[in-house]
């Protein structure tokens, strides 16, 4: 879970080659080598996400509450419907006037 906020994002990928690397080196078989890399990953991904939750908090009003992406998606959709429903209603005025 790298973020610009965490300014992680090298160092993960160096951080997963280095686990892996040594997971891959313990001599186990290679479902439990690839285990142990799997729940360090995680570990280390999880303990980034809140790292990168907390350095976000910084940048938000406090009081702030968090909006769904669909609800985004939604609002962005009825403001474009309305500005299309407006625009087309200052063209019809306007063929009408040609007629007048």
């Amino acid at each position: 879970m790298a973020s610009p906020r965490t300014g992680a994002g090298a160092y993960t990928a160096m951080s997963d080659a280095v686990m892996l690397g040594a997971a891959l080196q313990r001599g186990k078989p290679l479902e439990e080598a690839l285990q142990i890399y799997n729940d360090d990953t995680v570990k280390r991904g999880q303990q980034l996400f809140q790292r990168s939750r907390q350095a976000a908090s910084h940048f938000t009003p406090s009081g702030w509450k968090p909006v769904s992406p669909a609800k985004l998606l939604e609002d962005a959709l009825l403001r474009r419907k309305a500005e299309e429903a407006k625009s087309e209603k200052g063209l019809i005025k306007q063929f009408q006037g040609c007629f007048r």
